[in-house]
């Protein structure tokens, strides 16, 4: 009898578990292209908060005033790209990581 049992519960954990293992094999390979997308978009706005290469300048005048700040707008765009990135990083690890707990059966 329990054998029966032991049977029945190890072929329907090994259905969820592949279908588990499906559902997130595809939402890695989602995350994993909205990471490159945002990477791409990151960059260019990682650089406009650099200064021109043209106000660095490496001469000995002492006088010569700092380069300007970037504007505020540039470092929120900024601020919230790397967040994204950090935040579907984190997602990425914590849902391979998570046990799926919303079957009711």
């Amino acid at each position: 009898m329990w054998s029966a049992v032991y049977e029945v519960a190890t072929t329907k954990m090994k259905e969820e578990a592949d279908e588990w293992k499906g559902l997130m094999d595809v939402s890695l390979v989602f995350i994993a292209i909205f990471l490159a997308v945002l990477t791409a978009f990151l960059v260019p706005a990682a650089q406009n908060l650099l200064p021109p290469p043209s106000s660095t300048s490496t001469g000995s005048n002492a006088t010569s005033s700092p380069p300007p700040l970037p504007p505020q707008s540039d470092e929120n765009v900024c601020a919230l790209y790397y967040l994204a990135l950090i935040m579907a990083m984190c997602n990425a690890v914590l849902r391979q990581n998570a046990p799926r707990t919303d079957d009711p059966s």
